[in-house]
């Protein structure tokens, strides 16, 4: 079974990834262009079919070390997570270090059944003050713009409302009768498309010509709101968002730890970033996930049965 294995699976490749995250850290090449707005940094060449391969492992990265880190690697651990966090930030991004942040709160929360003060300070001050600079100050880099931080209730609420824009307009071309349904296209194609490049033929789907969520709100983001309704209408926004719930109550009523959270930790990442994309990436990224997980949990037992030969030789 893919949960299986025992409660510190994660916990025997603690030093592992430590000395790798060090490493890691020794080498970073600092850019010149630290700093630069986000538009810069999107026109950079940064951005490459790898991109988005690397915020997941790195998102999935921190979800897995607070799933079984104990206090002191844990330490450690969020350190070297908030290196390459504080360069996204500087350039404007928010939802490559958010989502990971926003599912291993909640992963902390289902550890401990209960939330310190200092993490409700935490949310706080992200809501209220980060995330809003960021979005004011990302037009000409945020490390120039530190006269734009404020704290204002608005600000925040004027941020979740700016992120319903995209429903909106989608609500708006289903109203002038410039769009269809699309039926449950967007949600099978990504799997087609995953056998296609398994079996020797193609079964690649023709798409409809309403499937151009990329160029009709190019450099608006998405989310599952408005693809949901692009798909089934009202009825499909209520049942995707019904089936998540589901699978998030099956989860915390599982009684999770160890490997088995990190795992679940994983899923709820991955389905906290497609609140605000495609659903494409979403299968996608579950296979890497599995991957990942996997890969780990052999090297793991190998170890563990490489230490139980020591012992009885």
């Amino acid at each position: 079974m893919i949960l299986g294995g025992n409660d510190d699976t994660f916990s025997r490749v603690d030093s592992f990834r430590k000395k790798t995250l060090e490493k890691c850290v020794q080498n970073i090449d600092v850019n010149p262009n630290f700093g630069m707005s986000y538009y810069s940094y999107l026109s950079s060449g940064v951005i490459n079919p790898a991109y988005s391969w690397i915020l997941l492992i790195y998102s999935l990265g921190l979800c897995f070390t607070v799933s079984v880190s104990h206090k002191t690697n844990l330490r450690l651990s969020l350190f070297l997570f908030g290196l390459p966090a504080m360069l996204l930030f500087s350039t404007g991004n928010r939802g490559e270090v958010l989502y990971a942040t926003l599912a291993a709160l909640g992963i902390v929360y289902y550890r401990n059944k209960k939330i310190k003060l200092k993490y409700i300070l935490f949310v706080i001050g992200l809501v209220f003050v980060i995330i809003p600079f960021i979005r004011n100050a990302r037009h000409i880099g945020t490390l120039t713009a530190f006269d734009l931080i404020t704290v204002d209730a608005f600000d925040a609420l004027a941020e979740m409302g700016h992120q319903l824009r995209l429903s909106v307009l989608i609500l708006e071309e289903f109203d002038r009768g410039l769009r269809d349904f699309l039926h449950g296209f967007s949600y099978i194609n990504p799997i087609i498309n995953i056998f296609d490049n398994i079996i020797p033929w193609p079964i690649r789907l023709d798409a409809p010509k309403d499937f151009n969520f990329e160029t009709a709100f190019s450099g608006l983001g998405f989310s599952q709101v408005a693809e949901s309704y692009a798909n089934f209408g009202t009825f499909g926004v209520i049942v995707y968002h019904s089936i998540i719930a589901f699978i998030m109550r099956r989860f915390e009523r599982s009684h999770l730890k160890g490997a088995r959270l990190a795992y679940c930790g994983g899923i709820l990442v991955i389905l906290i970033n497609a609140t605000r994309n495609r659903f494409a990436f979403v299968f996608g990224q579950l296979l890497i996930l599995t991957v990942v997980f996997q890969i780990i949990k052999l090297f793991s037992k190998k170890r563990t049965d490489m230490r139980k030969g020591k012992y009885n030789g």
